[in-house]
């Protein structure tokens, strides 16, 4: 199975492509949170992906409603230990009702803007929490926050060669189901689609603290 061991959220996943993709994902092995407002069809894809040996935490939340993506995130981030794969299709159109876009009233305006950029935008940055946690660190300079960047950059890197030398011994495991290349992850072979800034950044910064660490006054 290539996505065994793996976890994904998935959401506006009771129906259509987010249902499809969902049971996809459990097929190939990962443990699955899905998210969307039917608790009923969520329920019932609950029933297929465990069918299926997999793991499938429901969530049923409107995404549409302001703090509901801080809800999901929480709780997906409660009922697994790490997020590999985010897929964010919950969104909000004009199909059942087709008009020009000059046409909408403001509030659909401001709900589809809401849903179909402002949540993934705001699921996608929980993911990047580990990079501003070290950059405030740095910046505060102070011998707890020096700890804290430190922390951080060690948990950085050891997930980059960890993950990036298992992507290499095991490619099979980080394929795409459907196209069949290596999974965009950040740590993909070591960084490789985001030009090793992943590896390089850990370094550059341990190195740093090791420059500017506070030496002690001999007496």
């Amino acid at each position: 199975m290539k996505l065994e061991k793996q976890t994904a959220l998935v959401t506006g996943a009771s129906r259509g492509i987010g249902y499809e993709i969902a049971l996809a994902f459990a097929r190939e092995g990962a443990d699955v949170a899905v998210t969307a407002r039917s608790a009923q069809d969520l329920a019932q894809l609950k029933d297929k992906i465990e069918a299926l040996g997999r793991r499938c935490i429901v969530i049923v939340a409107d995404l549409g409603a302001r703090g509901q993506a801080n809800s999901v995130w929480a709780q997906t981030e409660k009922a697994f230990e790490h997020l590999d794969i985010l897929v964010n299709n919950a969104g909000l159109g004009s199909s059942s009702n087709p008009k020009p876009v000059v046409n909408f009233d403001d509030d659909f305006w401001e709900r589809s803007l809401y849903l179909n950029l402002t949540v993934p935008y705001l699921l996608s940055t929980f993911a990047a929490v580990v990079y501003c946690v070290i950059t405030v660190a740095l910046v505060k300079d102070t011998p707890g926050w020096r700890r804290v960047a430190f922390v951080g950059m060690v948990v950085e890197l050891v997930g980059v060669l960890v993950v990036g030398t298992w992507s290499l011994v095991h490619p099979e495991t980080f394929q795409n189901t459907v196209t069949g290349k290596g999974v965009h992850s950040v740590w993909y072979w070591y960084g490789l689609d985001y030009l090793f800034v992943p590896l390089v950044l850990p370094v550059l910064g341990l190195n740093f603290l090791r420059r500017t660490r506070p030496h002690v006054a001999e007496i």
